[in-house]
């Protein structure tokens, strides 16, 4: 079986001949040619063709590669512009009301964009969102989806991509987990107001994504239980999850959620939310749960993609120790197929080219099914 073949197997309830083998290769990817991450989607396949070509040659599935399937505009009087500039990323939005504006630097460190600036810095910038939100439309824009499926073809699926539910929106990026917690228990009217409506537009727009000629729709909020924790989850994030849910399955697609920090008490309830699969999970060192742990709480029916935390492809972690972790998670299959091998949540730049190689070999040694 392809790539591809084996992890619509694994949606499908199905049994691959092996364990799926997919990576986010893209921060890896660009630290190799001490380049700078530009976190800005456009509809360019140019620059993503390097990224198949990876993919392709090291034998590991990709997912991640595909267009925005929905294109945002904003009624009347709101302006939104977006740049990524000299190392430093802008998102402003300005209406008759005021302008917000988030600001990331670049930190080489890290290969990542350090939020400096909060586009929310307090519970007065509310309105302006709302503002703005309650005159966001979106449409979809389906048209370079065949060109990303072409161009991925037997090595992955192109799936979805949305994020940020209303309380994710807030506590994950744009107003940040201590300013959200202090705003719910002052002005809680206020906040919820904006979760309702966030949920609403997203809701929308993620309809789009499920009606595309994506397979699956991938939903991140960055979720770990010890920032949403299950309490949170419960009251402002289960009814969104369950109809986006709903309308995934409605549309004939499943639904990944982005779980990439701590999983206790969090698996359960995505589950009896509808969703088919909690990707880029990462169990302990650098998650809260052992992988047995992980497939206990998640139930036999759950799919789980990622199982390799980004300390364990580090150099300096000695190959012994990689190769348990690997085995340690592949063994979950004979519990059940619903697997997949992968990352939790990238290949961290530093890894070793090594150990990509050792990744696919593993899997294709240990991963398959009897």
């Amino acid at each position: 079986m392809t790539l591809r073949q084996r992890l619509l197997a694994v949606f499908r309830g199905e049994t691959p001949d092996c364990v799926p083998a997919y990576a986010d290769l893209s921060h890896w990817h660009v630290s190799e040619t001490d380049a700078t991450f530009v976190p800005v989607r456009t509809q360019d396949t140019v620059s993503d063709r390097r990224l198949f070509a990876l993919h392709r040659e090291l034998g590991l599935g990709c997912h991640l590669l595909g267009p925005t399937l929905y294109r945002v505009r904003y009624d009347g009087d709101v302006q939104e512009q977006i740049t990524c500039e000299g190392g430093l990323f802008r998102h402003r939005i300005a209406t008759p009301l005021g302008s917000i504006e988030e600001q990331r630097r670049w930190n080489p460190a890290s290969w990542s964009y350090d939020i400096t600036h909060r586009m929310l810095q307090g519970v007065e910038d509310l309105k302006v969102l709302n503002y703005a939100y309650r005159r966001r439309r979106a449409e979809p824009a389906y048209e370079g989806f065949a060109e990303y499926d072409r161009l991925v073809g037997d090595v992955g699926v192109v799936a979805g991509v949305g994020g940020y539910c209303g309380l994710g929106f807030l506590m994950s990026r744009y107003m940040g987990v201590e300013r959200t917690v202090y705003a719910l228990a002052d002005h809680p009217a206020a906040v919820e107001e904006t979760i309702e409506l966030v949920n609403r537009v997203r809701l929308e727009e993620m309809a789009i994504t499920a009606r595309s000629p994506a397979p699956f729709v991938l939903f991140s909020d960055n979720l770990s239980s010890d920032i949403h924790a299950p309490r949170l989850f419960e009251r402002y994030m289960r009814p969104f999850y369950s109809a986006m849910a709903d309308a995934c399955h409605a549309a004939g697609k499943w639904l990944s959620v982005h779980l990439d920090g701590r999983v206790h008490g969090l698996l359960a309830p995505l589950r009896d939310c509808g969703a088919d699969c909690a990707e880029a999970v990462t169990p302990r060192p650098d998650g809260d749960l052992p992988a047995d742990r992980i497939r206990a709480e998640a139930g036999p029916g759950l799919i789980l993609w990622g199982g390799v935390p980004a300390s364990i492809w580090q150099a300096w972690t000695p190959d012994e120790e990689f190769v348990r972790c690997v085995r340690r998670w592949l063994e979950l299959r004979r519990v059940s197929p619903r697997l997949v091998a992968a990352p939790g949540d990238q290949i961290v730049p530093g890894t070793p080219r090594r150990r990509l190689e050792m990744f696919r070999e593993l899997v294709e040694e240990h991963g398959c099914y009897d």
